[in-house]
This record gives structure tokens, C-alpha cells and sequence, in this order.
């Protein structure tokens, strides 16, 4: 298998930044990273599908009780979190001619070396809309086009993405960047793998030290690089300890040892995160570029001449367009809105181009919005406005904010995104026509298969949810949770057209069970009107049988149901578990008894009720005794054949 994840491109631009030439060391000269001799390699770059073929040859030296440390590596690799993942394709990055200095500054710190180096670890803070991943996503991408002596591993958080939003991938991922970018390493981190299967369960610390830290101090002096972590949106890690801890373990590292490592970790100023940078092991090797900075402003300005310029070459009504438009103090005024936060710039330039209206006309409406409160001194006033305006345009408001409050509420990770449409039983295009009134600030993209559905900035999540600043668009997301498994449990297939096709009634149903599974998930507040929305739901596949999955799911809700306090005796429960034993009993032989029993372990009032349905299935042994199939492993065949028969 060849795998092409990590692989070095040349760049379509610079940035604008001054060509700074690669720092030229002799292969055979040594230089110091504190007290070590090293020498830094001209860096030979190695196409990742043959250090893969390579790493197979070291997989089977180091297998141990038969498990292949390179895909068992894989396994916890989240690949939507690379700087240049597929997933996040067309990423945030700065414009060019922008933010040249703070890039020009972050490019120095990270390509030091040896004495002079006085920081380790640096920290990229801002308000939200500061653009602070454009900078982290440009800069890893110089560093790896212009600096062979360099290696560059990412990881970018995504509070929205369950792949990527707590601590768990993280040094599993750095760990196989490593690998794609020094290949040396790759015998030793597969090896510690082989032989401790479980370090991906075991601490932060730990597995840093033996995945990161242990194979950059093993290499020889000739084969060494200085590694550069960097690490994107740290706030939105979920939990807010390990994001303390993070930067507790990364100060920790230094302690007595010279490593070639360094990192730039990204993040808003929260105080959990400001607590952990002021930790004396982190403070003095500590490097702080705040985005606050006045000059932000003059690229906010050529940012918005740039696009403007674009705008009357490429528009649709580009021939409507004045000479001199838009006038130079229009842009002044959407400047000093911006407030030196990129995002507002950005959401403007996305409205004011949208191919179905005039930009013109788009332009004063974004004028005019400012007059309806220009003393506001909230920093995200004029940004807020905006917003505001765009849902007002919006035709199918209610459904549209379901929609979102669902792909908020859900932590089941990307699913929402790729199969929302199926979630809300609609055709693929239709979700492409509801939100074409969004498109400056919420892009949807269908791809022939499923439709992708993604917020342009993570701003607008936190305006939908503070209702000060969204008003009626508001999302109560405690209302919403409750509304939406209400509608999901009371959905009824027969009422739809396609009610006679029984494939795609169970396809149905099957996305119904799992936008119920997704919304549980998130931990809904028990409440009457659920609880008799519970009481009340029906499903035709549950009744007359079910596909694998839908039983996978069912199983699921059930166990949910017997967690949770509905103060209700145990009523809910018992009407999900009496339509789930119908529907089991009835499609038993389609499965085998070996997977039925690994639903049922934990649920033997739902084997029982099983057998009181379908007293044939009183003879075997799994629902007699859960640990028979050990001693009579064949017994269990030979009933569901004489089932089968009868």
C-alpha cells in the first residue's frame, strides 16, 4: 500500500516575504543545540510512499504478539488534523503581501539553532477572527518549501471534528509526520510501538517521550533536523485540563536535556491557557507574539484592495461598476470596523462578491449596516451586524437553524458534514439551495455523493450561540437538543412518498437511528417532553427486523435509556426495549448468535424478553448463559440451523 500524506510541494507563493536563503552547514561540520555536538543534514527529502515501503520492512523485525506497529500507528493517526489533510482542503492562509512581519518573526524563532536559541515554545494569541490559522497554516508551509534543514509536523484542532478535538491523536500523529519527514526515526518509534501496543493509552508525557523525544535523541548527529511542532487552535481542545497540560509537558521537556525540538502553538487568550504559559517552566523559554498589533490594519488594507480589485475584474456585473469604485474612504471605513480582526474583512469581501447580487448594491448595504449602531464599542459590533443581516436574507430560517444547531450539538465527528443531508432526509441539492443565502459565511459543497457542510470561521458558531449578540438567530442549544430528538423519534417513513421502497425506508431509518445515537451522544437534559417522546416513537425496522447497523444503533439507545433518569419508572425504557426485542427476535438468524451475544451481554432483561417472543431461541445457549458459547462453541450453529429450518 503506498500512502502520500505528507509530501512537500512547492509553494504557489512566498507571502510576500523576503527570500531569507536556507542557512548553508556543511554535511561534515558540527554545530551546537546546547551542549550537543550535531550535524544538521542538507535535509534529503524522502517521498512518503517509500518510507512507508520502507517502514514495512522494519514492521516485520519489530511485530510482536501479531500486531504491525505501522498500521497499528495508522490506527490512531488523525489525518484531519496535517496542515495539509485533504479534509481541511483549501485551509485559511494569509494573504500575500500580509502579515510579512509577524510571518518573517515566527520564520526566524523556528529556524534557530544552537546557542543563540533563547525560547523554545511560542505562543500565537488573539481574539478570535485574528487570524491566527491563516499564520500558522503559511508558515508551515515556508518552512517546509524554503528550509530542508527543518522538519515540520501539525496538528489542528477542531472543536467541531471528533478526530481532532481532544488530546488523544496528538503525539500518534506527530509521531507518523516524523516519521514522513526524518525516515531514520522510523525503525525506533515502530519498535516502541511493537513492543508496548498499549502507549497510545497511556499518558501525554510518556508518549512524547518515547515517540518524539527518544527518537530525535537516538539519531545520529548527521541525520539530525530541528523538528518544529506546530500546533493550531489549542482552545478548542475540548478538555480544558489537558490543554493545560499540554503546555505543562511541552515547558517539561526541557528540563535538563538539549533537544532539537521546538513548538508554535496557537490559540485565544483564554485563562487556562494563559495559566499554563505562565508556569515558570514554561515562562522562560516562552516566545509571546500577541495579534494586537496596530498594523494589522495596513494589511486589512491590502487585503480589501486586492479582493476589490479582483472583484471588478471577474464579477459577473463587473461592467456596472464605476471607475474609482469602491472610493478609497469606503474602505478606510471597513477597516476601522475590522477592528484588526481579519474575519470581518473577510466576511464582507464573501458577501460583496457573491455571484446572484450586484456588488455595488451589496457594498452600501454593508455601509448602511454601521449606522444602525456606530458607537458600539464591542469589538465584534460591526461583525455581528454583518451576520445578523446575512440570516435576515435567509428564506427557510427555521429549518436552516436545525440544521445548524445539529451540526453544532454533534461530536460524532465528521459525520455530520459528509451525510447531513441524509441526517435531514433531504436530496443531495437541497441543502445547496437552503443555505445559498449563507454562502459569505457557510460553505456547502456536494461532491456527488454527500454534501459538506462547514463553517468559513469559527466565529460564527460563537455568535449563534451568545444571545446578546444574536439575537433572534440565537441557539439555545438546550432547546434545540430536546427539539430536535423530538422530531427524529417522532419521524414517521410511512407518511413519505417513498414509503413502498423498502431499501430506501430502511436507509432512512437507518440515519434516523443515528442522528438519535449523534443528538444522545451529547448528553441531553432529561426532560418530560422527551420522555414521552420516547414513549410515543415507532419504527417499522425495529418492529419487523433490522440490518446490522440499525441493531448496532438501537442497542446503543437502549443502553442510553437504561442510564438515564427520566424519573419515569423505568417507562421509556421499557417501550424502546419491548420494540428492540421484537425487532432482534425477529431477525436473529440473519446475524448469528456469536454478534447477538455481544450486544446482549450487558442487557439481560432484553434477552429475556427475546425469549418470551420467540420461545425457539429459549435453547440457546448465549441467552441461557452468556458464557456457554466458551464451552459448546459449535451447539450455538447447529440451533440456528434448526431455526433456520423450521
Amino acid at each position: 500500500m503506498q500512502h502520500r500524506l505528507i509530501n512537500r510541494q512547492p509553494a504557489s507563493t512566498t507571502y510576500g516575504l523576503r527570500m531569507r536563503p536556507e542557512i548553508s552547514v556543511p554535511s561534515t561540520s558540527t554545530h551546537m543545540f546546547g551542549g550537543d555536538n550535531i550535524a544538521i543534514s542538507g535535509g534529503q527529502f524522502y517521498q512518503a510512499e517509500n518510507i512507508i515501503n520502507h517502514n514495512h520492512n522494519h514492521t516485520h523485525n519489530c511485530t510482536m504478539q501479531g500486531i504491525d506497529p505501522l498500521l497499528h500507528l495508522l490506527e490512531h493517526v488523525s489525518s484531519s488534523a496535517f496542515h495539509n489533510s485533504a479534509e481541511r482542503f483549501d485551509p485559511p492562509r494569509c494573504h500575500p503581501n500580509t502579515r510579512v512581519e509577524i510571518l518573517e518573526k515566527i520564520r526566524d524563532w523556528a529556524i534557530q539553532y544552537g546557542f543563540d536559541r533563547k525560547s523554545w515554545i511560542l505562543w500565537l494569541n488573539g481574539a478570535a477572527g485574528a487570524g491566527k490559522s491563516a499564520i500558522m497554516q503559511s508558515i508551515a508551509e515556508l518552512l517546509l518549501l524554503q528550509y530542508s534543514f527543518v522538519a515540520v509536523a501539525s496538528f489542528f484542532f477542531s472543536r467541531g471534528d471528533s478526530t481532532r478535538n481532544t488530546i488523544a491523536p496528538l503525539v500518534s500523529t506527530l509521531a507518523y509526520q516524523l516519521i514522513q519527514e526524518i525516515p531514520e526515526t522510523s525503525e525506533f518509534i515502530l519498535s516502541k510501538i511493537a513492543h508496548n501496543p498499549l502507549i497510545f493509552r497511556q499518558t501525554l508525557d510518556y508518549q512524547l517521550q518515547q515517540l518524539i523525544i527518544q527518537p530525535l535523541i537516538n539519531l545520529p548527529f548527521h541525520m539530525r533536523k530541528l523538528f518544529v511542532i506546530f500546533i493550531d487552535g489549542l482552545d478548542e481542545c475540548l478538555d480544558q485540563d489537558h490543554q493545560v497540560n499540554l503546555i505543562k509537558v511541552a515547558g517539561n521537556i526541557y528540563i535538563g536535556k538539549d533537544i532539537p525540538l521546538a513548538f508554535v502553538i496557537a490559540s485565544r487568550r483564554e485563562p487556562q491557557i494563559q495559566f499554563g504559559f505562565n508556569q515558570e517552566t514554561v515562562s522562560h523559554i516562552l516566545e509571546n507574539i500577541p495579534l494586537d498589533d496596530s498594523k494589522a490594519s495596513d494589511d486589512i488594507r491590502h487585503y480589501l484592495n486586492a479582493k476589490f480589485a479582483d472583484i471588478k475584474k471577474t464579477h459577473i456585473y463587473r461592467q456596472s461598476l464605476p471607475p474609482k469604485w469602491p472610493s478609497v474612504s469606503t474602505v478606510t471605513k471597513i477597516v476601522e470596523k475590522s477592528s484588526n480582526q481579519f474575519i470581518y474583512a473577510s466576511t464582507v469581501i464573501n458577501y460583496i462578491s457573491s455571484p446572484r447580487a450586484d456588488p455595488a448594491c451589496q457594498l452600501k448595504v454593508v455601509h448602511n449596516l454601521s449606522l444602525l449602531n456606530p458607537s458600539s464599542q464591542h469589538p465584534f459590533a460591526h461583525l455581528d451586524s454583518l451576520y445578523q443581516h446575512i440570516f435576515s436574507q435567509v428564506k427557510n430560517l427555521d429549518q436552516v437553524l436545525d440544521i445548524l444547531a445539529f451540526d453544532i450539538l454533534n461530536t460524532y465527528g465528521v459525520w455530520s458534514g459528509t451525510t447531513l443531508d441524509r441526517a435531514f432526509f433531504m436530496e443531495p441539492n437541497s441543502l445547496q439551495i437552503l443555505f445559498q443565502d449563507l454562502t459569505a459565511v457557510i460553505q456547502v459543497e456536494f461532491d456527488g455523493s454527500y454534501t459538506h457542510l462547514s463553517f468559513l470561521h469559527k466565529s460564527l458558531p460563537d455568535f449563534l450561540q451568545d444571545p446578546v449578540r444574536s439575537q433572534k438567530y440565537f441557539l439555545d442549544l438546550e432547546k434545540y437538543h430536546t427539539k430536535l430528538l423530538c422530531m427524529f423519534l417522532g419521524y414517521s417513513f410511512l407518511e413519505t412518498p417513498s414509503s413502498n421502497n423498502t431499501d430506501k425506508i430502511a436507509e432512512r431509518e437507518y440515519y434516523r437511528l443515528l442522528s438519535i445515537e449523534i443528538l444522545l451522544m451529547a448528553s441531553p437534559i432529561p426532560s418530560d417532553q422527551l420522555q414521552q417522546a420516547f414513549i410515543n416513537f415507532d419504527s417499522i425496522s425495529l418492529r419487523h427486523g433490522m440490518d446490522e447497523k440499525s441493531a448496532n444503533i438501537s442497542v446503543w439507545i437502549l443502553d442510553w435509556l437504561k442510564r438515564a433518569d427520566f424519573g419515569d419508572n423505568g417507562q421509556a425504557y421499557q417501550h424502546i426495549l419491548n420494540l428492540l426485542a421484537e425487532g432482534l427476535a425477529h431477525s436473529w438468524t440473519s446475524y448469528g448468535n456469536a454478534k447477538f451475544k455481544e450486544y446482549m451481554k450487558d442487557l439481560p432483561d432484553l434477552c429475556a424478553r427475546i425469549r418470551e417472543l420467540q420461545p425457539k431461541l429459549a435453547r440457546l445457549p448465549s441467552l441461557n448463559s452468556l458464557d456457554s458459547d466458551e464451552e459448546n462453541p459449535s451447539h450455538d450453529d447447529d440451533i440456528d440451523d434448526s431455526i433456520s429450518d423450521e
